[in-house]
């Protein structure tokens, strides 16, 4: 299963959080607030639990290395979009004795996955994940959150689909959280669903230690501010918190407070166990901006949601342009979109008179640096031009039309593009009040549910595709009937999907997130 567009917006999550004050009565410490900030970090322990025999999959050498590694991307994401705050402890535990299917439950919309304990009434005697835990010495709240991976086979037997959480109040191992995901996913989703599971935790926690303004990861919708999905959402969830917020888990009993050197007091530790640090990063010690380019070292590390910008090269992306002074600063982006009438012809001019290249060679390390993308705009519509390495078979192109984020509004329009053969499907992601009061959550403008009570947002007859033959590359032409006048910005992504026949799943940009471009003379 791939991460494409919106696919799991609706990804349906069993949390359950109980109310305020249960079951919390061991918890608790007290934390000198005078002493929050620079120096100052919030660890919390993780026990990462793996089911590796059961009867749905045995898991292999390359499947646990994997998730290891992808559980180490996880926290690493987590600890760069705390602002380098919140650092998950982590542990590893693997359960190799067989999970016979009694010990699973069947879930309500379908598929099997594994409780914490006995959570169906009238089965007291089912096993349960709590007790096979106590049983290899595991006590009561001696982590804050336990996440459970177990083998599973979808060719042998359905999985529900995503994961479940537990809150922390529902009882397990005293007040610890509790989250499970069946090992059948793609495997380089397993960081994504650790992200998403382990955060219902910590908005619970958070709940429950009185900072009530984290969202659900489940209603992106219900949040106003300008982001895209998946992890693009939940990295914006947190970085809305302070170190004040986060330590709030530490007076509550999640996580512990940890005092690590940082000399500058910027915010970034000097050296340590952490996934990033002034060492790590080759930045100074002393110096809140190691490379004096006006973005300091923090910042520099905040750049991306999953990558930095160079804290020792004063112009990362090399486009004459100081990191500090670079909206962008991790790619050579104009961001900006020039008038100039749609021509349905082959040819392009990027970077011409008329055009303004919106990025060009900027894909991610190791992906396709020299593909390019440009756009044009009139009251008629909106282009968009790209010259792509002919490798590239299909890609998708999100656009958010009034750049007011992917889950607001009903202009979120998704082009799925096919180069050889030639075609392209276009859908709106409808995410305004009305259609929410309608149909419970937003919906794509194709679904029969959004069309019993809506029409289409774009006829997809009403759009153009041109393609053409440009040596080693593929010229692309698309045309949207969408009147740009009066709009100040709009935010796109492009994500390659398929390489030389097989899938794939690369990013031009930071994953999930949406670059914004302004309307040049609108």
């Amino acid at each position: 299963m791939g991460k494409g567009p919106a696919a799991r917006a609706a990804l349906i999550v069993l949390m359950i959080a109980m109310p305020a004050g249960a079951f919390f009565a061991t918890r608790g410490i007290p934390v000198e607030w005078q002493d929050v900030g620079p120096g100052v970090v919030v660890r919390i322990d993780v026990l990462v639990v793996v089911y590796t025999n059961t009867a749905g999959d045995r898991t292999t050498q390359e499947d646990i290395a994997m998730l290891r590694s992808e559980v180490a991307e996880a926290r690493e994401f987590f600890w760069r979009n705390s602002r380098l705050v919140v650092d998950l402890a982590i542990d590893f535990l693997h359960v190799d004795e067989f999970l016979p299917l009694s010990r699973f439950t069947e879930a309500s919309w379908g598929g099997y996955w594994l409780p914490p304990g006995d959570v169906t009434p009238g089965d007291a005697d089912l096993a349960s994940v709590e007790r096979d835990l106590r049983a290899r010495g595991i006590r009561d709240d001696q982590y804050d959150g336990v996440f459970v991976f177990y083998a599973w086979d979808r060719a042998t037997l359905p999985a529900a689909y995503g994961g479940t959480t537990f809150g922390p109040g529902y009882g397990f191992l005293g007040s610890t959280g509790y989250s499970d995901v069946p090992l059948c996913w793609d495997p380089t989703t397993w960081s994504w669903y650790f992200v998403h599971e382990f955060n219902h935790q910590v908005d619970a926690m958070l709940e429950h230690a009185g900072v009530p303004q984290f969202q659900s990861p489940d209603m992106p919708w219900a949040l106003p501010g300008v982001f895209g999905e998946d992890y693009d959402y939940n990295a914006y969830l947190m970085r809305l918190l302070g170190s004040v917020e986060w330590c709030r888990l530490a007076s509550k009993g999640w996580g512990h407070i940890v005092r690590v050197p940082d000399v500058d007091r910027d915010g970034v530790p000097d050296h340590g166990d952490f996934p990033i640090t002034e060492a790590t990063t080759g930045s100074s010690p002393g110096s809140i901006d190691s490379d004096a380019d006006g973005l300091s070292d923090l910042d520099e590390i905040l750049a991306g949601i999953f990558h930095s910008s160079d804290p020792l090269d004063p112009d990362t992306d090399g486009d004459g342009i100081l990191d500090g002074l670079d909206a962008w600063p991790r790619y050579p982006v104009d961001a900006r979109a020039s008038p100039r009438a749609f021509d349905p012809g082959n040819g392009y001019d990027l970077g011409a008179s008329g055009w303004i290249l919106n990025a060009s060679g900027i894909a991610n390390p190791g992906l396709y640096r020299n593909l390019s993308i440009g756009s044009t705009w009139t009251a008629a519509g909106l282009t968009m031009i790209g010259r792509i390495p002919d490798a590239v078979n299909q890609l998708t192109l999100l656009l958010d039309m009034q750049d007011d984020g992917w889950f607001h509004g009903r202009d979120n329009v998704a082009l799925f593009i096919q180069l050889d053969p030639r075609g392209m499907d276009v859908r709106t992601w409808a995410s305004d009040p009305e259609i929410i009061a309608a149909l419970g959550v937003p919906a794509w403008d194709d679904d029969g549910r959004y069309l019993a009570r809506f029409p289409r947002v774009i006829d997809p007859s009403s759009t153009t595709i041109v393609t053409w033959d440009d040596g080693a590359f593929t010229g692309l032409k698309v045309h949207l009937p969408w009147n740009m006048v009066g709009t100040s910005h709009f935010g796109f992504l492009v994500k390659i999907d398929r390489v030389s026949g097989q899938p794939v799943e690369q990013w031009v940009f930071e994953q999930n997130v949406l670059v914004d471009v302004a309307i040049a003379g609108a």
